[in-house]
């Protein structure tokens, strides 16, 4: 199997950064990934929120 045509969404990542005071870009923004790896980083980037 395979799968073509993966790249990262910058271009929406940047069109979204300034809607919020805070902006944590994840998933497939960042790179294309499978399911479980962008769940797990959602996770721990929701987790971390405030921890500062």
């Amino acid at each position: 199997m395979y799968v073509v045509g993966m790249r990262a969404l910058e271009e929406d990542m940047r069109a979204l950064n300034d809607c919020a005071p805070e902006f944590y870009p994840i998933g497939d923004c960042i790179s294309p990934r499978n399911i479980a790896a962008a769940v797990t980083e959602g996770y721990m980037t929701a987790r971390n929120i405030g921890r500062c």
